[in-house]
């Protein structure tokens, strides 16, 4: 039995060590840095508001992803937070649609979402699928999907 303990530990330790990830670029940094400043505004008030929004499109504009998830939702549902009007969903959409195509799961879900409202069956199955294979399950959509395909 103490072998068997021994051999399931090691098991464990080799299977659940992560794989040394590329070091993260300058630019890349700075995005963090701009992205989290935003979330941390939104969050607990932390800063200037002009500051954090700016740090915000900043960070998107240089690539992060989860920036431009939550800039495409800050259009589409939330546009206060970046001192607009009104929703924009096209520039939300074109923001989810940077972030997806990164692998950002949220963007990917949200566009699924957005396709099956406008009843793009098509678009809404191809970021169902893709989000799905980052572990995300929504059995009502897919069914919602699969009736019109």
């Amino acid at each position: 039995m103490k072998n068997y303990l021994l051999i399931l530990t090691g098991i464990l330790f080799v299977c659940c060590q992560s794989q040394p990830e590329r070091p993260f670029t300058e630019a890349e940094k700075l995005a963090d840095e701009q992205y989290y400043q935003f979330f941390h505004w939104m969050l607990f008030g932390d800063g200037d508001k002009d500051t954090a929004i700016e740090s915000l499109f900043k960070s998107a504009e240089a690539g992060n992803s989860e920036a431009q998830n939550l800039l495409g939702g800050c259009y589409a549902e939330r546009p206060d937070l970046i001192k607009r009007e009104q929703a924009d969903i096209d520039s939300a959409v074109i923001w989810w649609l940077r972030a997806a195509e990164q692998d950002e799961w949220m963007a990917q879900r949200d566009l699924a979402y957005y396709y099956t409202d406008i009843q793009d069956w098509k678009q809404a199955k191809f970021w169902l699928k893709r989000v799905q294979k980052n572990g995300y399950k929504d059995k009502e959509l897919q069914k919602r999907i699969n009736r019109h395909l």
